[in-house]
């Protein structure tokens, strides 16, 4: 059950519902003065989600499939609530701030924040007292198994808040553009793509989570082996080799591992490895021996095979297909930006002088 505030949803179908049936209650001027009195902002101020549809239904063959992508730009005290969602969806705030809440833990929103929303959980978030409140989203098709066991494998299953820093910023940007090129676009593949750069964004995610900004307490040996895995990023390091680091046998290395993330160490050695990789396929024109060599792994066949079984796709797919995403998001950008005629845009045909 869902319940949000009339003064902003980000469901589109509860937006629809709200856009057309509050005029056919009252009349135009009623419904008018009606909303000015309840919110303060006329309604003709208020600004709805921009969300784009990939596909009417999942299909069987892919895995970490977008259903919608958008952006959201709230108001002051705009919320949404659920009461059982049924979505998983990972949104990014880009201006102002906000509240999310999550069976009953408090979040505070800000800017660069990425955070959550898991199915069957009860949340409510809302724009905070600023001006305007802006966010990214991507959401991925309900009842999913593929979808539960990447944010469970990627150890997003028990996290509902993070803040990304530095180029993370930049590449969720990147990776929201893209998807919102594909689904507006639709060329040839996009759901193939689409779903791999929605799945780019959980690894992203996912790294920022490591990064352990948002973590409130960690123990001092698990710290000490994340840094050395990642001190060790080119070198063959075994569970063993972890423990030693942090100075803990390692069957208690692993206890660590599974209470924190949710994963074994030799299960997440290979999920940042692979994190690594999938980022410079993307942002160099590293050779992919290169590559697998940066990130521990000596054999590029070996690599190639354990790149596949995680993404879903060979290094080389991989690579070709993000760079074809990146093309057609500047693409896009390109035509949406005004052309210049002697250094100045032209004004609109009703505006030149005759």
């Amino acid at each position: 059950m869902e319940t949000a505030s009339p003064s902003m949803t980000s469901d589109p179908e509860a937006a629809l519902d709200y856009r057309l049936l509050w005029p056919r209650v009252f009349s135009p001027r009623e419904f008018a003065e009606r909303f000015r009195t309840a919110h303060g902002h006329a309604a003709s101020d208020m600004t709805r989600d921009r969300c784009m549809v990939f596909s009417p239904a999942p299909s069987p063959r892919l895995g970490y499939e977008p259903a919608r992508v958008g952006s959201s730009q709230w108001l002051a005290g705009d919320m949404v609530e659920r009461r059982d969602s049924r979505w998983p969806t990972i949104e990014f705030v880009t201006e102002g701030t906000g509240t999310l809440i999550v069976n009953g833990t408090r979040y505070a929103l800000k800017p660069n924040d990425a955070f959550i929303l898991h199915p069957g959980e009860h949340h409510l978030y809302r724009a905070g007292a600023c001006p305007v409140f802006r966010k990214r989203y991507v959401v991925y098709w309900e009842n999913r198994r593929d979808v539960e066991d990447l944010f469970r494998n990627l150890g997003l299953a028990r996290v509902s808040h993070v803040h990304l820093v530095n180029d993370a910023v930049k590449q969720a940007n990147r990776i929201f553009d893209e998807l919102e090129t594909l689904a507006e676009r639709k060329p040839m593949g996009y759901r193939r793509r689409s779903s791999l750069i929605a799945y780019e964004l959980a690894l992203l995610v996912a790294d920022a989570i490591e990064s352990f900004d948002e973590q409130p307490v960690i123990h001092p040996a698990l710290m000490r082996a994340l840094c050395f895995s990642r001190d060790t990023l080119g070198q063959p390091v075994t569970v063993a080799d972890m423990a030693r680091a942090a100075a803990v046998t390692p069957q208690h290395l692993i206890r660590l591992f599974k209470d924190a993330l949710s994963k074994r160490p030799h299960e997440w050695l290979e999920q940042y490895r692979l994190s690594q990789a999938a980022s410079l396929l993307h942002g160099t024109d590293m050779r992919l021996e290169d590559i697998a060599d940066h990130v521990g792994y000596k054999d590029p066949y070996y690599f190639s095979i354990a790149f596949k079984r995680v993404t879903g796709y060979s290094p080389t797919k991989y690579r070709a297909a993000t760079i074809r995403a990146a093309r057609q998001a500047a693409s896009a950008q390109k035509e949406k930006a005004p052309r210049k005629t002697g250094g100045k845009t032209p004004a609109p045909p009703s505006l030149r002088a005759v």
